[in-house]
Formats: C-alpha cells, structure tokens, sequence
C-alpha cells in the first residue's frame, strides 16, 4: 500500500539517470516511514493508522516521533496532528531506536559501541561467576555474549582498535577469574579444545568473518534494495565499506573465490557458507602454527638453559 503512493525519500545521485527512493522500512512491529515533504509523511502515516485499525491492530501514535532532514542537517519544524493525537518531532539532542539501533540522522555508532561493549563484557562477568566448568564457561561465553557482539556487524563501524580493547579486557577477565595465568601462550585460548586448546574466539576473528559472509550475500543478491546497498558500500572508503573489507580479509589468508571449481554455479547460501568456512579454517590454522612455534620456543630456551647450567 505505501509503495503504491510513488513516493519515499530519494537516495540516487544526482547524475545518476534511474530514481532510488524508498518509502518505509519495516521488520515485525518497527515502522520507519519516509516521504519526500511533510504533506506526504502524513499521508503515510495516516494510511497506515486506517489500515491498523481496520485489522483490528493498535498503532500507538502518542510512540511515533517525526524528523525533518535537509541535505542531511535537522532542521525544525512543527509538530504533526492525526485524530487529536500529536506526533512531535524528535528532540535536537535526542535520538530513536530502530530494531535495536540507537539513530538521528545517522547510525549514533559511538553510543552503540559503548552500550554494547558493556553489556557484552556485563555478561562475560556473570559467566565467569557461575559454577560451571571451564570448558562450559567459554561455550557459554561464545553463545550467550558474543551474540550481543555479532547483531552490530555490519551496522556499526567497528575499527581494529575497539575489537583489540574487547580481546585484551576478556583476557583480563579470564585471568582475575583464574581461567588463565598472566604469561600463558596466547594462542591457546583461541585453539580448538580438539588441538589441545581452550576454543575462544577472538572478537577480531568473529567481526572479519562475518564481514566476509555479509559482503558476499551483498554481491550475491538479486534483490534491488540489496544491490543499491551494494553500490553504495563500493562507493565508501576502505575504512567502512563491506565489501572492500571482506576483499582485504579473504586475501589475508590468500582465499580466491575465482578458483573455486563450479564457483559460478554454487547457490548464494553456499558461497556464503563457504566463504565463511574457509576464514575460520584459515583463523584456526594461523593460531595452531602460532601454538606449535610459542611452544617449541619455550622448549628450547628451557633446554638452552639447562646447557648453560649444566
């Protein structure tokens, strides 16, 4: 119904030839609605609290807020009045939260990054105080917190330094809670228990890999709001964009897609899965060499010493 209206908020440039406008954003019970002047944004708004009422559905008006954007800066206006109820435009300083998101005019990443860094290592604590078993605390530790971690790949720039500060505080939390001593070789924490390891994961490894399976069902999707997104993050620095980081993850540990046998005829859900297996093979067998050489290291300084005594 609110495609049918032709009307939504313009995202194309301005030499570009075919319009790029979307109307509204919806998953469940969250609505964002867009229109390109207020006139419209009430029509908008108006359709769907008739359409609500028709099913019988609330639409809870007195929870709606509305912003005005202008090339991209706030800019004031009065507030919208539907059925006696006001919908008052969203305070300056302020912000709303869309699936779990804290926005204005843009992601507010800062604030998101500090949220979620603590109710991830919030979590870990109160993993690492239970009764379980070692080996049941980092399973927990990996189900349980990290998945509050994954849910913003993707949708906040994370930057190498805030995954390094989430790995070193971990560690730090494991070692006052006795899970590991002061100088263990780091590389066992992320090994495998099969390899003789602990099984983590570092926050670095989780955020790469799952950037390599987002840009790939980027570049694999056949739908157009997709492949706008797609245009849009090969237009963004290297710094943010999906997929010029999942191109320099893949060539770290020197992963072709191009060489794959029958790579053009697998499903999207395959080549996603594949790229993503093939990092965390990649992720696992840089630590266990890392393990094999931290470990014959130490061996040999012991035996260089037992020769200088002896």
């Amino acid at each position: 119904m609110i495609n049918n209206l032709e009307n939504g908020y313009k995202i194309s440039a301005r030499n570009e030839k075919k319009v790029k406008q979307i109307s509204h954003l919806f998953y469940v019970d969250d609505l964002k609605l867009f229109a390109s002047n207020k006139e419209e944004n009430i029509r908008k708004v108006d359709m769907v609290k008739r359409f609500s009422t028709d099913i019988c559905m609330e639409f809870g008006l007195d929870k709606c807020a509305f912003l005005t954007l202008r090339k991209g800066r706030r800019i004031n206006s009065e507030n919208i009045i539907i059925d006696h109820t006001t919908i008052k435009q969203l305070d300056q300083e302020k912000t709303y939260k869309y699936l779990g998101i804290e926005e204005s005019e843009k992601v507010e990443h800062r604030m998101m990054k500090d949220r979620i860094s603590k109710e991830y290592l919030k979590r870990v604590k109160l993993i690492l105080r239970t009764e379980l078993s070692a080996r049941n605390k980092i399973e927990a530790i990996k189900s349980l917190a990290i998945s509050v971690f994954m849910y913003s790949i993707g949708i906040i720039d994370w930057f190498q330094e805030d995954l390094n500060q989430l790995d070193v505080k971990t560690r730090k939390m494991l070692n006052a809670h006795r899970m590991i001593y002061k100088n263990q070789i780091l590389s066992r924490m992320y090994v495998d228990r099969s390899e003789g390891g602990m099984g983590l994961i570092e926050m670095d490894n989780i955020y790469k890999r799952e950037i390599c399976g987002l840009g790939q069902y980027l570049e694999g999707s056949t739908s157009k709001y997709l492949e706008w997104i797609l245009h849009h993050e090969q237009n963004k620095p290297a710094t943010t964009s999906l997929t010029k980081k999942k191109r320099d993850f893949l060539e770290m540990y020197n992963i072709s897609t191009e060489e794959e046998p029958g790579w053009g005829k697998k499903p999207a859900r395959a080549k996603i899965s594949f790229v993503k297996e093939k990092f965390e093979n990649g992720r696992k067998q840089r630590h266990i060499n890392q393990l094999r050489q931290q470990v014959m290291g130490r061996e040999f300084r012991k035996n260089a010493r037992r020769g200088i005594c002896g």
